[in-house]
């Protein structure tokens, strides 16, 4: 069995991590696998070539332009026609389009099999969810009913895109992502006093954290207003530390120079210390508008910092209110105020963390994900 992985880039995200973590699963099973992307800052590519992974970059930085999809299904195609048994696991739209062609066109013989990462139509990327991309739907409808198998990452997922798209069950699967916490070790006390000064950040400031794209279906501009709005309300000394950048990131500084928030908010466009940052948050905020899961969560929760979280979308499989984290409606500046500053009690913050080892473990278990992800492809492989 030969598993060729497609990804739009190898950068750091959702779905280009758990791709990282899957196929490090998959290499310790002595799976024979390649790996082809399209663009980006090559995050994982040391990381990747350590493990001895085949790969293969193809430049096509517009994606929405057509001359150059079928170059890399073309280039593709003459990488690979002399695998045997070859599996074509596509991960983000642009490689759902390019498997699509190998597959009806070139590889005939092969299987693909699409992991939807992202409760979003073709074309659609971060656009405004309120409206409707039929040419997006059009297209989905063609490539997953073509495809061998559909993963989903989330129940919600799932749903969103059988209301319109139609699938025969034995075709598709819900198989959460998989997180191991083996390489997320706490920071020594005097290593978090030594971060936090690096930032200048006092010993006794509250540290809300956020890491995300600066994109609308992030809402970035939703949580630096509740901010502000806590500010009002609150008396304690704290900093709002957002790990980030993208098309939204100008707004943001304009927001933050607007409200002379200078000395309040952090923002660190890039960093690979991810880990640090983890253990000097005091809390984590997710103020998504969507995600098909939200893999910064289930990072907070192996790094036991108390989360607020929207109550959109996945969010909710993985966040239960009150239990392991607080949920807010999207846009409710307000609840988010007070949500924020109900945590500043130590204690209560600690009881948010407790069930946090048995959610991860019985739901999102890293060995598991593999093991679901590894029986997908037995069931398609065995019809060759």
């Amino acid at each position: 069995m030969n598993i060729l992985h497609i990804i739009s880039s190898i950068d750091r995200g959702g779905a280009e991590n758990q791709l990282f973590y899957l196929i490090k699963e998959q290499i310790k099973k002595n799976k024979k696998i390649s790996l082809c992307y399209f663009r980006g800052n090559n995050y994982w590519l040391k990381k990747y070539q350590k493990l001895g992974v085949k790969i293969n970059k193809i430049n096509i930085p517009n994606s929405s332009n057509l001359f150059m999809l079928f170059y890399g299904v073309i280039c593709i195609y003459f990488k690979y026609r002399n695998y045997k048994s070859l599996i074509i696991h596509c991960h983000l739209s642009i490689s759902e389009f390019i498997g699509f062609f190998l597959k009806t066109f070139f590889l005939k013989k092969s299987k693909f099999i699409i992991t939807k990462h992202l409760d979003s139509y073709y074309l659609e990327k971060y656009s405004d969810k309120d409206k409707i991309f039929f040419k997006g739907i059009f297209f989905e409808k063609i490539i997953l009913n073509f495809a061998d198998h559909v993963i989903f990452i989330s129940h919600f997922t799932k749903s969103y895109f059988l209301k319109y798209v139609k699938l025969k069950r034995n075709k598709y699967s819900v198989i959460y992502y998989g997180i191991s916490n083996i390489n997320w070790p706490n920071l020594h006390f005097n290593k978090r006093k030594e971060f936090r000064k690096k930032y200048g950040i006092s010993s006794d400031s509250f540290v809300i954290g956020n890491i995300a794209r600066h994109v609308p279906q992030k809402g970035m501009l939703f949580l630096i207003k509740s901010y502000i709005q806590y500010l009002k309300i609150t008396n304690k000394k704290s900093k709002l530390i957002l790990i980030g950048h993208g098309p939204e990131s100008k707004k943001i500084d304009l927001l933050v120079k607007t409200y002379r928030l200078d000395e309040k908010i952090i923002r660190i466009n890039f960093t690979d210390s991810i880990n640090e940052f983890y253990s000097i948050f005091d809390i984590f905020i997710l103020s998504s508008k969507f995600e098909g899961l939200g893999l910064v969560l289930l990072e907070a929760l192996i790094k036991k910092v108390p989360i607020i979280a929207t109550n959109q979308s996945s969010i909710k499989e993985i966040i239960i209110n009150k239990k392991n984290g607080l949920l807010v409606k999207f846009g409710n500046v307000d609840e988010m105020a007070i949500k924020i500053k109900k945590l500043e009690d130590k204690f209560y913050r600690k009881k948010l963390t407790i069930h946090n080892s048995f959610v991860l473990n019985k739901k999102f278990n890293l060995q598991k994900m593999a093991e679901l992800t590894n029986n997908v492809y037995e069931k398609t492989i065995s019809l060759f």
